[in-house]
């Protein structure tokens, strides 16, 4: 019916591939949860950097509409 493993190192490298390979699985979860963590940082960036040239760009009108308006 069910296989008895008699060595109880069969028994031993078996737990010890479960457990790596949880551990990997782990290891993997982390790494994208890293990169997902960058993307939003960089993604943070381009917009703080869209918002200051959008800034730059009304304050400059603001001074051409007041250098006309001289």
């Amino acid at each position: 019916m069910y296989q008895i493993h008699t060595k109880p190192e069969e028994n031993l490298t078996a737990i010890l591939d479960k457990f790596f390979s949880i551990i990997m699985i782990f290891i993997i979860l982390i790494i994208i949860n890293n990169i997902n963590n960058i993307n939003n940082v960089n993604n943070m960036n381009n917009v703080n950097n869209m918002n200051n040239i959008n800034n730059m760009n009304n304050i400059n009108i603001i001074n051409i509409i007041h250098i006309n308006n001289i």
